[in-house]
């Protein structure tokens, strides 16, 4: 796998509707299993989303700041063409890349792996450093889900510090809001 972080201005610039049926897996074990929204309703929750960040008009539930930088990118796997990964997100006044989004599809093997490769952390760790960005802030995040978990068992690898992991204090109990600093 020949990984490529690109940075993205607007939601056509990526395949979307693939990503997210390649996504959709993990979607679903980290959406709310008491959420009403069906999967069309979801998607298209998502996009009208991404797409009010790409406008700098967020409607979510965690206002940003006026000097905070919407930005997004994805991942490309030049071997095949396909994108990969889709993150989208604020970058505040500190440094903190505050994600709001992503989208993470398994390779042709059915596996997500490449994530915690060498490749993938210095494409990351790149796009990371020219945008500024020293913590990763994962907002509003289902508690013991699989990417709570993927989190917290990587704490320890050198790779970054959990600075603190707390209720989301706009959802609840049920969500976590953890701070990360890259090492």
């Amino acid at each position: 796998m020949n990984l490529i972080q690109i940075d993205v201005h607007n939601l056509s610039e990526v395949d979307f509707d693939d990503l997210y049926e390649r996504s959709k897996d993990t979607i679903d074990i980290n959406w709310p299993a008491d959420s009403s929204f069906t999967d069309a309703e979801r998607k298209a929750h998502l996009i009208a989303m991404i797409t009010s960040g790409f406008n700098n008009e967020w409607p979510g539930l965690n206002v940003h700041a006026p000097n905070d930088r919407y930005v997004a990118s994805k991942t490309v796997d030049l071997d095949t063409g396909k994108d990969m990964q889709f993150v989208t997100g604020f970058i505040l006044e500190d440094g903190t890349f505050d994600g709001r989004h992503f989208f993470t599809a398994a390779d042709e093997n059915g596996s997500r792996n490449y994530v915690y490769s060498e490749a993938f952390r210095q494409i990351r760790s790149e796009w990371n450093a020219r945008l500024g960005v020293t913590k990763t802030l994962y907002r509003n995040i289902l508690a013991n889900s699989t990417i709570h978990k993927s989190i917290r068992l990587r704490q320890n690898t050198g790779i970054f510090t959990i600075l603190e992991d707390v209720e989301s204090p706009t959802l609840g109990p049920n969500f976590r809001n953890v701070l990360v600093q890259f090492n």
